[in-house]
């Protein structure tokens, strides 16, 4: 029977001319067919709605959960949790050595800079003619100050240049002189015994050349006297940090005095993203996903734009950060975890402020200058405050007993004092 009512309806209507009838629909579908049909597609979407709803849920949920937590977290677990994650991973060091290196390491792992480097050579060029020969590179921590300097040294003062550090041994024409922190006497040790050839004067970090005998107003005024006398003769190349040349600045009128101030601060995406290849392609890893898959390129421009963002534009913070995001997989691979980056929590307080401000501008200390500079007034006062700083970590004290700000937080710090116009 069945098979007979198939039959009829196959001839009754499954006939093609049934198409051209406009009056007639071909192959109608019955109504309890229509009905039976929009139910399942509703139990569907309603299955599709109820997941959706779940896992919306579930977000806010653990959002919730993420605000809860932190929220109850006090504010030096908030300081030690951000120093924590600026650490390199232990087991991946084979890796984050290749980042973590500081100083000049030849020219193949230079990048950009060209419109800077253009200008000294230019500059280079002016006083061989006998025009004035001072440069001062400014900047924040690790954008590359010291390694900017080495390559001009090593490019057009290669037997030529005399680097100035305190407390250190200087050897010139075998001559030897105990620089301490008398910058004024190094230079006039330098005016009396220097090369025959013109040489450039290469002195990082002026931050360093002071101590509670020669301050540095007394060290900057020698310094400055020395370049107005000698600058035809010399070439002098000189870096400090942005915070000491905002305070020389007001003191000293700096820009007055050097022929060019280069600000070292930031460099594009495009070429932290080529520090971060070069880097990369040195340390012979394969950079692939969590679970082992070859890394698009796509995905690694969307890594290095989380770190550039991050960092500021800050070449030597995004080679950090970028160390620190690195985790080994195996021999051959490491992988970037997509976790984000703290924030130093809005800590400073007045006595704090003060302190690492101080500290900042002298770039490394003792308890014994902070003593000299602070009188009665550094205990027990900022003594206990020295020791808060020290206790969640953003002092770190070093094996010869020097004290200076955590490297992971410095330029943290430094954005907080300049919002708190402590700078």
């Amino acid at each position: 029977k069945l098979h007979e009512l198939v039959h009829s309806r196959l001839d009754e209507h499954f006939k093609l001319s049934k198409v051209f009838h406009k009056s007639n629909f071909f192959l109608e579908v019955p109504l309890q067919s229509t009905l039976n049909q929009f139910r399942n597609d509703q139990n569907q979407l309603l299955l599709n709605v109820t997941r959706w709803w779940n896992n919306q849920r579930q977000r806010v949920q653990r959002w919730l959960s993420s605000v809860q937590a932190e929220d109850a977290l006090s504010l030096s677990e908030k300081v030690v949790r951000y120093i924590e994650h600026h650490v390199p991973p232990s087991s991946n060091q084979a890796y984050t050595s290749i980042f973590l290196t500081k100083g000049y390491i030849g020219e193949s792992f230079w990048v950009g800079r060209k419109a800077e480097l253009q200008r000294v050579a230019t500059l280079i060029k002016h006083w061989r003619k006998g025009y004035r020969g001072t440069v001062l590179l400014r900047g924040d921590r690790f954008s590359g100050k010291s390694l900017f300097g080495d390559l001009v040294s090593n490019r057009y003062f290669p037997n030529e240049t005399i680097r100035l550090i305190p407390n250190a041994i200087l050897n010139l024409h075998g001559r030897t002189f105990e620089t301490t922190f008398d910058l004024g006497a190094v230079l006039d040790f330098i005016s009396k015994y220097r090369f025959d050839q013109p040489p450039l004067i290469w002195l990082d970090d002026l931050e360093l050349w002071h101590d509670p005998s020669c301050t540095i107003h007394q060290n900057t005024r020698a310094l400055l006297r020395h370049m107005d006398h000698h600058t035809n003769s010399i070439f002098y190349l000189i870096a400090a940090g942005n915070p000491l040349c905002g305070y020389l600045e007001s003191n000293h009128q700096l820009s007055n005095h050097f022929q060019a101030i280069l600000p070292l601060d930031s460099m594009s995406q495009e070429e932290v993203q080529q520090a971060i290849l070069i880097r990369h392609g040195a340390t012979h890893k394969e950079l692939v996903t969590k679970e082992g898959k070859v890394l698009e390129p796509s995905a690694f421009e969307q890594a290095v734009g989380r770190v550039f963002r991050a960092s500021g534009g800050n070449i030597g913070e995004a080679l950090n950060l970028w160390a620190y995001q690195t985790q080994r997989r195996n021999e051959e691979q490491v992988y970037q975890t997509k976790t984000g980056f703290f924030q130093l929590p809005n800590f400073i307080e007045a006595d704090q402020a003060i302190l690492l401000r101080t500290i900042l501008l002298e770039k490394r200390t003792t308890e014994y200058r902070l003593r000299k500079r602070f009188g009665p007034a550094f205990s027990p006062r900022y003594a206990e405050a020295l020791l808060r700083l020290q206790g969640v970590g953003l002092l770190t004290r070093h094996l010869d007993g020097w004290l200076e700000l955590n490297e992971a937080a410095a330029n943290s710090i430094i954005r907080q004092l300049k919002n708190k116009q402590y700078l």
